[in-house]
């Protein structure tokens, strides 16, 4: 189970869902089952808010099995470069297949969280404090930004003409 959190925790930590069949004949098993990998993914660090439980119709499949899951998004970094086309062949004026493909995989292989593609991350609450406190000095008119730092200056050598 800490492996399956962790996995969790690394994926971009969610939420887990875990699916216990049911059956109208009995049900309480599958129940405790539930109950049993809830409390289990608590006890590896997930937060109670995280689990999803559903049940899903199991009639008849006396082997309907406990269901755990939790989305994962993983860039594909495409391999470009393994068949070139004729470039002189332009009468169709057709994009050729590995047009773009190094840029693509050059984004795909940057991307720190490939959930960020599907959706924008939450935004955090601003800083009010901060915001009264620059919005204080601008009334005044002085300087809202941070002093410059003299080591963050940099020249451009002259050793080669």
């Amino acid at each position: 189970m800490r492996a399956l959190a962790d996995r969790w925790r690394d994926g971009g930590g969610r939420s887990i869902q875990i699916d216990a069949p049911q059956d109208p004949a009995d049900s309480t098993v599958a129940y405790r089952a539930a109950q049993t990998v809830r409390q289990r993914l608590i006890a590896a660090g997930v937060p109670a808010a995280a689990i999803e439980q559903h049940a899903y119709d199991a009639t008849g499949d006396a082997k309907a099995p406990l269901k755990v899951s939790f989305v994962h998004f993983q860039a594909d970094v495409p391999a470009c470069g393994q068949s070139w086309e004729d470039l002189t062949a332009t009468k169709n004026n057709a994009v050729q297949s590995n047009f773009g493909c190094a840029v693509t995989a050059n984004i795909a292989a940057m991307i720190a969280d490939p959930a960020d593609i599907a959706a924008p991350r939450q935004v955090g609450s601003a800083d009010a404090g901060r915001r009264v406190t620059v919005m204080q000095t601008y009334r005044k008119g002085e300087v809202t930004s941070a002093a410059a730092d003299s080591k963050a200056s940099g020249v451009i050598s002259n050793a080669i003409p």
